[in-house]
């Protein structure tokens, strides 16, 4: 099992022969949540947003800071779903 540092390394690949949409899931979490993810957004069910802002009202500030989160990430955060296109209850 990898670190939980893995991804914050950068050096991470991600695939799944299944296709059932679990690494379009874990790619979308990490460009919104990972402010250092150097990742092209391919997109992903537009309803997955109600699951981004639950995670997201459910953070503390010492799960931000410990991703890397600054006061403007977290200010443009439900911005930036919105901007593409995520469906959401704010």
């Amino acid at each position: 099992m990898a670190s939980e540092n893995t991804l914050k390394k950068g050096n991470v690949l991600i695939g799944c022969d299944l296709g059932i949409s679990r690494t379009n899931c874990a790619l979308c979490l990490d460009f919104f949540f990972n402010p250092k993810a150097e990742i092209i957004h391919r997109g992903y069910d537009r309803y997955f947003g109600y699951e981004m802002v639950n995670i997201y009202k459910n953070l503390s500030d010492e799960d931000k800071k410990a991703m890397g989160w600054d006061e403007e990430f977290d200010k443009n955060f439900i911005k930036s779903l919105k901007s593409y296109g995520y469906c959401m209850d704010m």
